[in-house]
């Protein structure tokens, strides 16, 4: 029988993986300036890895940084991941950036609207486990 894991534990392992899949896919890129899309998706890990460490941290840091800062990391390492494959596809990656910078611009925006933080559906990081 295995010891048991904490949920914690999980996810600052998940931290470490994700900074070294980026560092990874970034020293890739280094190697190969010509596939651009190797950058985004190192960026996007490394746009993932202190999200989720911030996710972690929730009841144990302010609100802003473990809701707000943390899903603003979230949805720019989906945006990265998304230009990256974007970028991969076609094969230019000069308006692939565009996306993240909407998604955390919309998601910033967002939470300066009054009722916002009060609304259940838009509050997924808020949901403890």
């Amino acid at each position: 029988m295995f010891p048991p894991i904490d949920v914690q534990t999980l996810l600052l392992v998940s931290t470490l993986v994700l900074a070294l899949l980026g560092a990874m896919f970034l020293v890739s890129w280094v190697q190969n300036r010509e596939e651009t899309a190797l950058a985004h998706w190192g960026a996007s890990l490394l746009a993932a890895a202190p999200a989720v460490t911030l996710l972690a941290l929730r009841g144990q840091v302010a609100d802003w940084a473990s809701i707000g800062v943390a899903n603003a990391m979230v949805l720019s390492a989906y945006g990265l991941f998304l230009s990256g494959v974007l970028a991969f596809d076609r094969g230019e990656s000069r308006w692939a950036l565009v996306l993240p910078v909407l998604c955390v611009g919309a998601w910033s925006i967002a939470n300066f609207l009054p009722g916002f933080h009060d609304a259940f559906i838009w509050q997924i990081g808020r949901a403890h486990v």
